[in-house]
């Protein structure tokens, strides 16, 4: 039978709840209740490598919260055939005068076996739009709709079994992807989870420094002539009625596009994907038809990978003719090939009809 509690235990635990209660007390009359609360969420997101500061300036002040029922993918665990999977939703609590707001973050090892394969996580953000290189240091990139923000960064860890991904996706009220401030928060997330996701599954890849500013995707009305393009669409020739290109800056990145058409509107896009993305395209290309036609596509081997880079011709409303649209995805992917260190491309080649039930 228990003994009943003593007068001095009784007084240790009076003392020890008024203390608590002052302490709450204390935090919510200096605003920082929410913030206290808030960074116990942070503390063990994705299994501890969620970076808490950055998780904060991207979401700002107020109550957060861990979303413990996407806290891990489908198939969110590690051991056996599968590789690592770590993924973490934080948001804030609903209600707020700040707005509503999420930011998920995952951490893949690459390669991802098939059974691993999670799309979205790859994909959001940046299948529509035109990435940016981070720069500083950092393979990795930037892509936005306008109001949500997305960045990605790939660690090559050398002597490991998987290499690392980390994929920042944030959906916040207020973003706007014209504001460097907004851009520049999503990156340093991304990256300083990174550095945490390299200690934590001990990724000697080189680290770069955090991201002083990221440059801001070419919007519609950014094009020029294809002779005088320097970046991404270096090199792509002016022909079945290309006299306008789009471009981003060319740097190390997985994730590389060049948007082409007439005065107006893009017509086509080329695109090139590195490692885990190039991986994931094919799987696409295999199961299931993009939302754009992909004329034709290409590949390359290249160097501290087992995956060949892929370069891909899309069509919105194709305008070029069958020699013109593989000089153009020729054009394209040598250039690309070429900054990456890879070897010279294949020649470009319609892809195989997708099979229905795969993907």
């Amino acid at each position: 039978m228990t003994a009943p509690p003593t007068a001095r235990t009784r007084a240790l635990a009076a003392t020890a709840g008024a203390f608590l209660l002052l302490t709450a007390g204390w935090l919510y009359l200096n605003g920082d209740l929410d913030r206290w609360t808030g960074s116990r969420a942070l503390a063990g997101a994705c299994d501890g490598v969620l970076a808490q500061d950055e998780t904060r300036n991207v979401l700002g002040d107020g109550p957060l919260a861990e979303d413990a029922g996407r806290r891990l993918g489908e198939d969110g665990s590690t051991g056996g055939e599968r590789s690592l999977l770590v993924r973490c939703v934080i948001e804030r609590v609903t209600g707020q005068p700040a707005g509503d707001g999420e930011v998920e973050v995952t951490v893949h090892g690459v390669p991802t076996p098939e059974a691993r394969r999670i799309q979205d996580a790859l994909y959001w953000g940046t299948q529509s739009v035109r990435p940016v290189p981070l720069g500083h240091g950092w393979n990795g990139f930037y892509a936005s709709d306008g109001d949500r923000g997305t960045a990605a960064v790939l660690l090559d860890c050398p002597g490991v079994p998987d290499d690392l991904l980390v994929t920042v996706l944030a959906d916040v009220d207020g973003y706007n992807a014209d504001n460097p401030a907004h851009r520049t928060r999503v990156a340093r997330l991304a990256t300083a989870t990174a550095e945490r996701a390299a200690d934590r599954w001990d990724c000697g890849a080189p680290r770069g420094t955090a991201p002083r500013t990221v440059p801001l995707p070419a919007g519609d009305d950014e094009s020029v002539e294809p002779g005088r393009a320097k970046g991404t669409c270096s090199g792509v020739p002016g022909r079945g009625g290309t006299s306008r290109v789009w471009e981003s800056p060319r740097g190390d990145s997985p994730r590389e596009q060049c948007a082409l058409g007439g005065v107006w509107e893009p017509s086509s896009v080329l695109d090139a994907y590195y490692g885990p993305y190039a991986e994931d395209m094919r799987r696409r290309l295999e199961g299931e038809q993009p939302a754009q036609a992909v004329l034709y596509t290409a590949s390359a081997l290249c160097p501290d990978t087992d995956e060949p880079a892929l370069y891909v011709l899309h069509s919105t409303h194709a305008t070029l003719s069958a020699a013109d649209a593989r000089a153009t995805l020729t054009a394209f992917a040598r250039s690309s090939a070429t900054a990456h260190g890879c070897d010279a491309p294949t020649q470009p080649e319609r892809p195989d009809p997708p099979q229905p039930g795969r993907g």
